[in-house]
């Protein structure tokens, strides 16, 4: 017994061998059958006992063991004449089931997936030749939105309301994959990859109607943890990534249509999703035919002298890397060889899709770096430390992923940053950028703690800008200009804003925020649609420079009084719609009015009508409130 534990420690870990003499005492006393069952269920890593314990899964995997000791089988399925077609069967659970015969199909279901969360089978015009496709869509999948999961749960409503399901031709391994696509944690194992899960007896009716075999049996017992997947015989590996139905794994193994793979490791070095090539110094990345699998993060492995690979504390390593021209970076791996720092004081710059798939860097120190392309850390999940105070120019995506709280980050020189800047940055409090002056679409896009924004220099924002932040208090762009559509769209906190210098704003600006109760923007000349609609608080507004507005311009007002626009010439239709306060409108004679509701359900619509009429030119809108008010008459007669 005592001989078998320390093998299974040297496989599995200390904690692990000692979990095993408490559990399997009965098993340990036949000599090598615990060994053996290990090792035909469980690739060797240190750290399953951790992810056990952490998963809440450690009663699982013992009944799980015991079940391989005590009755080792191989089930065959007797097929019933009247089972179900798989259709019927999704049918009784509410879903509607599709086949893919072509390219052109698996297409027709990108309709349902938001842009930055659909599937890599989209973007792969030769996965149909490789794999059967469904796509198992539920009823009332229209109906659930995107919006209202601000926490995604990988079996929530939203996530398996459509699913994909994806048998390889070759072996009919299975994998199903979720609505959130990479948002969540495991999402090509929704259900387990077990179709039970969904409806009892689905695994067999695939097998009979569409003569789909070797699909994990119904009835074996399987434990579901989260990173880890099954091989075609049933092995469990744990993985760092999985990318396009790849799997990257710990000790050197990938994971492609069931088929697991070790590469040497007295040859090769698996990091994240790249191969280091010891003998060569070259680093491949592994990523196929991906549209971003030109990682930049490679840029810098060229004309490499040599790389020197030394432990750390806690099973961690660095690589020194040394190039020819005598400067160095090094990159800082975890015990499951992933990518968790990164130190490069010499690069200048970056181009696109640096360590795009990464999602496990807690450090970066680019201090040279005024420029970095597109994707930038797009999925990084853990950041605490970004140290790049050089930097100015930003593209799209840049650290769009989860990052849950970073707790340093010095880039106080931006000057420009692309689309979806931070956008699901997680716990941020506040930002400051002093030389800031152009921002894209959904800057900070899903932030819901930021309080404080400060942003002196900027002159331009786009769409979205801090889209579904329901927390702002204070903001701060006094040089602000231009403004895109959705400003602030759920906000339901700031009071006070004032922008002296903003000129052209578009749709839906502050719409639905019911707090505001001071604005200031004495320079603005042109509004679009639903400007401050359903805003119940602000009682005067005045815009001396505003020339035209859109649709619905403040309309549901419940508080205001005073309106203020003495060079409007140009509203769209609904202008001040619902407005049953007001008291007083100064407007210039030369107003064009689109559509006749201006101010319908007013109380004292006709009152306010004469109030204007009093101006001594003759207009369109004093001869439109003269027709109001004769048909007022007649009707009152």
């Amino acid at each position: 017994m005592n001989g078998e534990l320390k093998k299974i420690k040297k496989l599995y870990g200390e904690d692990f061998a000692k979990m095993c003499r408490e559990f399997f005492p009965v098993i340990l006393g036949k000599e090598g059958e615990l060994l053996r069952i290990l090792l035909e269920n469980f690739a060797p890593n240190h750290m399953l006992y951790e992810d056990l314990v952490k998963q809440y899964s450690l009663v699982d995997f013992v009944n799980y063991i015991y079940e391989k000791f005590e009755t080792p089988k191989e089930k065959r399925f007797a097929f019933d004449e009247n089972i179900s077609t798989p259709e019927e069967l999704f049918e009784k659970v509410g879903y509607t089931l599709f086949e893919c015969k072509s390219d052109e199909d698996v297409k027709s279901f990108v309709k349902y997936y938001t842009d930055k969360e659909a599937l890599c089978t989209f973007r792969d015009p030769y996965r149909i030749d490789n794999y059967r496709i469904f796509f198992a869509v539920k009823k009332n999948a229209q109906e659930i939105k995107r919006e209202d999961f601000k926490k995604p749960q990988r079996q929530d409503e939203y996530g398996t309301s459509v699913i994909s399901l994806q048998f390889s031709k070759g072996n009919g391994w299975l994998s199903i994959k979720n609505r959130y696509n990479h948002t969540v944690s495991n999402p090509d194992a929704t259900f387990g990859n077990n179709l039970e899960n969904i409806c009892p007896g689905l695994t067999k009716s695939f097998m009979k109607h569409y003569g789909i075999n070797n699909i994990r049996k119904s009835g074996d017992t399987t434990l579901e943890l989260d990173n880890y997947v099954q091989d075609n015989n049933g092995k469990y590996y744990k993985y760092n990534y999985e990318i396009n139905n790849v799997y990257y794994c710990a000790d050197n193994y990938v994971i492609e249509n069931g088929e697991a793979r070790q590469y040497d490791k007295c040859k090769y070095e698996l990091i994240d999703y790249f191969l280091l090539n010891k003998s060569t110094n070259k680093m491949l990345c592994m990523l196929g035919s991906l549209t971003h699998n030109r990682d930049s993060f490679l840029d810098e492995f060229q004309d490499v002298k040599k790389i020197d690979i030394k432990k750390l504390a806690d099973d961690k390593k660095v690589l020194v890397i040394t190039k020819n021209d005598g400067n160095s970076f090094s990159v800082v791996v975890d015990k499951c060889n992933r990518i968790i720092g990164y130190d490069n004081e010499t690069i200048t710059s970056i181009d696109n899709n640096f360590l795009y798939s990464n999602k496990y860097l807690k450090e970066i120190n680019i201090p040279n770096v005024t420029k970095v392309g597109n994707n930038f850390l797009r999925v990084v999940s853990f950041l605490d430390i970004l140290n790049s105070p050089s930097l100015k120019l930003v593209g799209d995506d840049f650290l769009y992923g989860l990052i849950q709280n970073i707790k340093s980050m010095n880039i106080q020189n931006l000057e420009e940053v692309g689309d979806f800047f931070m956008a699901n940055l997680q716990g941020f409090k506040n930002f400051k950028a002093p030389k800031l002056k152009k921002i894209g679409n959904n800057f900070f896009n899903f932030n819901e703690g930021l309080d404080r924004l400060d942003l002196p220099s900027v002159e331009s924002v786009g769409d979205c800008f801090l889209n579904y932040n329901r927390c702002l208090k204070e903001f701060n762009a006094p040089n602000l200009k231009s403004i895109g559509d959705n400003f602030l769209p759920e906000d339901n906190v700031i009071t006070t804003l004032n922008l002296p210098n903003v000129e052209y704003i578009e749709d839906n600006f502050l719409r639905n925020n019911e707090c505001l109760e001071v604005l200031s923007m004495p320079s603005v000349k042109t509004i679009g649609s639903y400007f401050l609609k359903n805003n119940y608080s602000l009682r005067t507004l005045t815009f001396p420079e505003l020339i035209s507005v859109g649709d619905g311009f403040i309309s549901y007002n419940r508080e205001l009084e005073n309106f203020n626009a003495p060079k409007l010439k140009k509203c769209g239709s609904m202008f001040l719609y619902a407005n049953v306060g007001l008291k007083e409108i100064n407007m210039d004679n030369g107003l064009v009015i689109d559509g006749s509701m201006w101010l319908k359900t007013h109380p004292k619509r006709k009152a306010i009508f004469k109030k204007v009429t009093q101006q001594p030119k003759e207009s369109v809108l004093k001869k439109l409130i003269s027709l109001f008010v004769s048909k007022e008459n007649e009707m009152q007669k």
